[in-house]
């Protein structure tokens, strides 16, 4: 089943931002502190598990944790790899990890982007006992061959950057097209690592903008706490394929609402991050602060071997 979504149009204001409007609803961004960590490679997946913020990158072997600063206190390695060059993984061989969320308050979960047969179809569980996690590793490659054949993605390239939990469901975010993969999670857990067969799969697609003509694509997401909305991600490359990187133009923040679990049919509220140019790659949202405001954290990956950590105040502003 596929569900098609789309936008209202778009008005550029003061400072290129782009704000969307579904009705009278739009978005404020105020950033309030970013921070660069050269020692941690293409962060591209963030999660808090019991205020320990995780951060895995698309060309590291590591499950790296952060203070409240965004420096690493630990590091540990997901699975081994012999060949590191200046810190990163050469991209022939690099597992990409681009999604994880949190799952409780004990455990994470972590998904390569299945960008390429083999190497990159990797799902990970991680399960923290005393502090200090243990990884399961599993292949991804039956469910992620399920994924590129569905009707959905005739002509689209298998792309995961985002994954979500809402109750008993999954969220997985697939670059390429828009497309948001949602199944049941117990079921899928159980397709990795007891070999049960593959869930049955919705797919949503949605339009987003553009910037200078190339649309933008989902590149991170998490949940509200009161599993009310999800807030995404959308990062604009000139990139061909899913495979090599292209010039970063830009990113942007936005909104869906849900209803019991389900996802609605619009995008509420979408606007592009102001200031300098950034591929944002994943959003966690730390505290809600008061009526429609949040304090998030944001990592962008500008393909340079850092990571930019932000910490920003977003504001939903209402009838």
């Amino acid at each position: 089943m596929l569900k098609s979504f789309s936008i209202a149009p778009f008005f550029v204001l003061n400072f290129m931002v782009v704000s969307f409007f579904l009705g009278a609803q739009s978005l404020e961004i105020h950033t309030t502190e970013s921070q660069l960590n050269p020692l941690l490679p293409s962060g591209s997946g963030m999660a808090i598990v019991k205020e320990r913020i995780f951060v895995v990158g698309d060309d590291t072997p590591f499950l790296f944790e952060l203070d409240s600063n965004f420096s690493i206190v630990n590091k540990w390695e997901i699975a081994p790899y012999d060949t590191l060059i200046h810190n990163r993984l050469p991209k022939n061989i690099k597992p990409d990890y681009e999604a994880m969320e949190a799952l409780g308050d004990s455990a994470l979960l972590i998904f390569a982007s299945g960008s390429s047969a083999m190497v990159r179809d990797r799902v990970v569980l991680v399960q923290f006992i005393d502090h200090t996690p243990v990884f399961k590793n599993a292949s991804a490659t039956p469910f992620f061959t399920y994924l590129k054949k569905h009707p959905s993605m005739m002509g689209a390239e298998l792309n995961l950057e985002a994954v979500t939990l809402l109750g008993e469901n999954v969220f997985l975010f697939n670059r390429g097209r828009n497309l948001i993969f949602q199944c049941n999670l117990d079921t899928l857990l159980l397709h990795f690592f007891q070999n049960q067969p593959i869930p049955k799969v919705e797919v949503f697609s949605f339009k987003l903008p553009e910037i200078k003509g190339i649309p933008s694509g989902f590149s991170g997401a998490t949940r509200s706490s009161d599993e009310s909305c999800i807030w995404f991600t959308a990062s604009v490359e000139a990139s061909k394929n899913a495979y090599d990187d292209g010039r970063v133009l830009g990113s942007f923040i936005g909104v869906i609402l849900l209803e019991n679990g389900q996802l609605q049919e619009t995008i509420y509220a979408i606007q592009q991050f102001p200031g300098a140019v950034q591929k944002l790659e994943s959003i966690v949202l730390k505290k809600q602060v008061g009526n429609g405001s949040f304090q998030i954290y944001l990592v962008a990956d500008n393909d340079d071997g850092t990571s930019i950590f932000t910490k920003a105040q977003l504001k939903l502003l209402l009838d």
